[in-house]
């Protein structure tokens, strides 16, 4: 069921550090749900850059990290969407095998950070893969065939061309 924002999606989308971590002592529960757009309270946090926020969220309710929004999309994928690389460093430090984990139209992060022009995410994620010895993820073909190289290449070749 989806519901309207709870005090609790209020408080992470102004980056409030005081009332999340109050709101949670009270209702671990609200970091669990989705709201009306279809965004848990990380979700938004983590789009939005509120690293503080994430913090307390991932490390009061440990299974938020790998909750879904309506289009199948992670905190990480939002985060890796808009570049902020604390944040993706904390999601990815707190659960590591978030690295693998794909949205609907099963891509990865690396994919969103390389179709989002996301070039410091796309290089944080690709040490991460190779950290974890995940190299055959880099390989990995979305929904549309495309590797993350193939999504690479049109934007290195307009680049040259400048």
């Amino acid at each position: 069921m989806v519901a309207m924002d709870t005090p609790l999606h209020i408080a992470a989308r102004l980056g409030n550090t005081h009332i999340v971590k109050e709101i949670l002592s009270r209702k671990p529960e609200y970091a669990r749900n989705l709201n009306q757009d279809g965004y848990t309270p990380l979700h938004l946090a983590s789009l939005l850059g509120h690293l503080e926020v994430v913090k307390e969220l991932i490390h009061g309710v440990m299974d938020v990290c790998v909750l879904k929004d309506k289009y199948g999309r992670t905190p990480l994928y939002y985060a890796t969407m808009m570049g902020r690389l604390e944040v993706m460093e904390e999601l990815l430090d707190i659960y590591p095998e978030y690295i693998m984990e794909m949205n609907a139209a099963r891509e990865t992060s690396l994919n969103i950070a390389v179709l989002c022009n996301q070039y410091e995410a796309y290089k944080l994620l690709l040490e991460r893969f190779l950290q974890a010895n995940k190299v055959e993820f880099i390989d990995y073909k979305g929904s549309e065939g495309n590797t993350v190289l193939h999504l690479h290449l049109p934007t290195s070749r307009k680049q040259f061309q400048d």
